[in-house]
C-alpha cells in the first residue's frame, strides 16, 4: 500500500490505534498525480498530511500541549523533506517496476555507488543506460538525487533510499514495497568493475605474478567477464577503489578476497593504504592480509610503495595460508628483482604474530608506559624514560613518536593520563627531579602545570576523580609521603598539594585509587616498610587501614573487585609472594 512508508514509521500499537486514519490518508495519497513529483508547492500539503496523521495516531496516548509538542518533534525529525517521497509512491510503483527497467538501473547505480557519480560520464556506464536517457531520468528525480554544480550526484535523499532498499525497515510487515534489490545492484556494479579490472591486470600479468592471475580467474568465475560479449566498463579508478566492496556486498566474498590479494591491484592502491585496510576489514578471511597492511602502513607512508613488496613478503610468508601465500611469493619475487632489495631472511614483524611493533626513540631505560584513547578515538601509548622525556606513540602504525615532552631535569619514572575539568585529555608524569608535571597532548610544548612539594624523588603518579567528578592526581615519593593535587590549580606554578598523607616509615613505591565497599573514594599505597596502607584522599589524616604480612619490601599494589563486588588489594613483595587483602574500612582509625 502506498501509505506503508509513513505507516511503518510508527509502532504496531499506533498502527492498531488508527485504522480509520490509515484509510483516510491513503485515499488522499492515491489522488496525487505523477506531475506533482517536482512541484515544490505541494511540499507543505504533504507536511500537513503528516501532521494530521500524527495527531490521529498519538491522540489516544497524549493530550493538550503534550500532544502538540510530540507531533511537532516527530514532524521536525521525520518531515525535513523525508515525506516528500510519499508524492513519488504512486509514480514510483510503475517507474521502478519491470516496465521501466532503465529507471530502476539508474536508481540502483546511484544508491549503491560508493563515490559521487558524474551524471554524464559515470552514471551511463555503471547503469548501462544511454547518456541522454540517464540525464533525463536524473532530472526527473532531482528532488531525491540533487546534482551539484560539477554535475555529480554527491548525496541523495536518505529516507527515500532507505525506503527503496528496505534498510532499517521491518520486512516482515510489508516486503512488497521495496523497489530495489541492493544485492542485485551491487552485483551489476561489480560486473562493470570486473570488466574494467580484468584487462588491466591481464596486461601486466606478463610478469607472471601468480596472485594477479588468480584474481583474474576468480573474477572470470563470477560470470561477469565474457570475452565474447560487450559489457559496460567502469572507469578504472572507480573499479580499483570499489570493486572489493561491490563484490562483498553482492555475496562474492571469495572473489573479493582474491582481488584484494592481487599484488598489482595492491600496488595501484598503495598510495592510499588506509583504503586497503578498510576493504580487508570487510572480508571474513582477510585477517592475515589486513594485519600485513596495518603493520606495513607506516613504512609505506614514509618510503612510498617501493618499500611495500619487501614488507608484504616478510610479514606474510612466515604464516601465510592459501589465500595469502601467492601474494607473499609474488611480493618476494618483486622485492628480490629490485637492485635495492635482496631475498634475505625476514626482519619485519610477521603478520598474525603476537608482536605488533617495536617503538624506538628513547635514549635510556624506559621506566613506564600507559595506554589511552585520544580525542579522535585513536589508540595511543605514552612512555617515560630515564632520558628525562615522555613520548606518545601510535601502537598500530608504529613509527616515530608522535609527541616528545621535555622539561624534567632528571629521570622520569611514571606517566598516566586523565581528563581535565574541561574535558581535555592530559598526561601527568613524575620524576626524580621531585616534581609532577601535566602536559597538553594536542598542543605539545612545555608543561601546563608543575607540582612541587615532595622533598625527594617522586616515583609514582596516578589519576582519579573525586566525589564531585573533579580530576585529581596522587603522587608518592622517596620522602615517605603520598600527596594529592588538583591538576587544574594555579596555571603558573601548580599550587600547593591538597593533602599530604603521612605514615609510611620508608620509601613509598606505588599509589593507586579505588572505591571501598561503601562507595567512598580511597587511595592505597605500598612501601619498603613492608606495609600497604589505605587512605582517605578527601579528608586526609592517618591511614584508615594498615595491611601487614609481607616479610620484605612491598614494591607494587593494585585494586580490583571480586566476583561478589567486594573491593580487594593485591600486593607484591621482595618476599616472593603476592598477597590479596580485604580492604573493608571500619569507623575507627588504625594506628600506624
Amino acid at each position: 500500500m502506498r501509505f506503508s512508508i509513513l505507516w511503518r514509521a510508527t509502532s504496531p500499537s499506533y498502527r492498531r490505534a488508527a485504522p480509520a486514519c490509515e484509510v483516510d490518508i491513503r485515499n488522499q495519497l492515491s489522488s496525487l498525480r505523477p506531475d506533482y513529483l517536482n512541484a515544490d508547492k505541494f511540499a507543505a500539503r504533504c507536511a500537513d498530511d503528516v501532521v494530521k496523521f500524527l495527531r490521529h495516531v498519538l491522540a489516544p496516548f497524549l493530550e493538550g500541549n503534550e500532544l502538540k509538542t510530540a507531533v511537532s518533534a516527530i514532524a521536525a525529525a521525520k518531515a525535513k523533506g523525508s515525506f516528500l517521497y510519499l508524492q513519488y509512491v504512486r509514480e514510483g510503483e510503475d517507474g521502478l517496476g519491470e516496465a521501466n527497467s532503465k529507471t530502476r538501473r539508474v536508481v540502483e547505480a546511484i544508491i549503491t555507488a560508493q563515490a559521487p557519480l558524474h551524471v554524464a560520464d559515470d552514471l551511463p556506464t555503471l547503469s548501462g543506460v544511454g547518456k541522454r536517457e540517464a540525464v533525463e531520468i536524473v532530472r526527473s528525480l532531482s528532488q531525491f538525487f540533487p546534482v551539484t554544480d560539477t554535475n555529480r550526484i554527491s548525496f541523495y535523499h536518505k529516507s527515500f533510499v532507505d525506503w527503496l532498499i528496505g534498510d532499517g525497515c521491518d520486512r516482515t510487515f510489508d516486503n512488497s514495497k521495496f523497489k530495489v534489490d541492493a544485492t542485485t545492484a551491487h552485483r551489476r556494479l561489480a560486473a562493470t568493475c570486473a570488466t574494467s579490472l580484468v584487462p588491466f591486470l591481464s596486461e601486466r600479468a606478463g610478469r607472471f605474478f601468480e596472485s594477479d592471475m588468480y584474481a583474474i580467474d576468480a573474477l572470470r568465475r563470477t560470470g561477469f567477464v565474457d570475452e565474447g560479449q560487450q559489457l559496460a566498463t567502469a572507469p578504472l579508478g572507480y573499479a580499483l577503489r570499489w570493486i572489493v566492496i561491490h563484490l562483498f556486498r553482492a555475496g562474492l566474498a571469495d572473489a573479493a578476497l582474491a582481488t584484494l590479494c592481487s599484488l598489482r591491484f595492491i600496488f595501484e592502491r598503495a598510495a592510499e593504504i588506509e583504503t586497503l585496510i578498510s576493504d580487508a576489514e570487510l572480508l571474513p578471511r582477510a585477517s592475515l592480509v589486513l594485519d600485513a597492511f596495518v603493520l606495513a602502513q607506516h613504512g609505506v607512508r614514509e618510503a612510498g610503495k617501493s618499500w611495500l613488496a619487501e614488507e608484504l613478503w616478510q610479514r606474510l610468508l612466515p604464516c601465510a595460508g592459501k589465500d595469502a601465500v601467492r601474494l607473499a611469493r609474488d611480493a618476494r619475487k618483486m622485492a628480490s628483482s629490485a637492485l635495492m632489495y635482496s631475498a634475505r631472511e625476514p626482519y619485519f614483524t610477521p603478520a598474525g604474530s603476537a608482536l605488533r611493533c617495536v617503538l624506538e626513540g628513547h635514549s635510556n631505560w624506559v621506566t613506564g608506559v600507559t595506554a589511552f584513547v585520544d580525542a579522535d578515538d585513536a589508540l595511543r601509548l605514552a612512555s617515560c624514560s630515564k632520558d628525562r622525556t615522555v613520548r606518545v606513540w601510535d601502537p598500530v602504525a608504529g613509527g616515530d613518536a608522535l609527541r616528545v615532552f621535555e622539561g624534567h631535569s632528571d629521570k622520569v619514572i611514571g606517566v598516566t593520563d586523565f581528563v581535565d575539568a574541561n574535558g581535555a585529555l592530559r598526561l601527568a608524569s613524575c620524576s626524580w627531579d621531585r616534581t609532577v608535571r601535566v602536559w597538553d597532548l594536542v598542543a605539545g610544548g612545555d608543561a601546563l602545570r608543575v607540582f612541587e612539594g615532595h622533598s625527594d624523588k617522586v616515583i609514582g603518579v596516578t589519576a582519579f576523580v573525586d566525589a564531585d567528578r573533579a580530576p585529581r592526581l596522587a603522587s608518592c615519593s622517596l620522602d615517605r609521603t603520598v600527596r594529592v593535587w588538583d591538576p587544574t590549580r594555579d596555571p603558573v606554578a601548580g599550587g600547593d598539594e591538597l593533602r599530604v598523607l603521612e605514615g609510611h616509615s620508608w620509601i613509598v613505591n606505588v599509589v593507586t585509587a579505588f572505591v571501598d565497599a561503601h562507595g567512598a573514594l580511597r587511595l592505597a599505597s605500598c612501601s619498603f616498610d613492608r606495609t600497604v596502607r589505605a587512605w582517605d584522599p578527601v579528608a586526609g589524616g592517618n591511614a584508615l587501614r594498615v595491611l601487614e604480612g609481607h616479610s620484605d619490601r612491598v614494591i607494587g599494589v593494585t585494586a580490583f573487585v571480586d566476583a561478589d563486588d567486594a573491593p580487594r588489594l593485591a600486593s607484591c613483595s621482595h618476599d616472593q609472594t603476592v598477597r590479596v587483602s580485604a580492604v573493608e574500612v571500619e569507623s575507627r582509625v588504625f594506628d600506624s
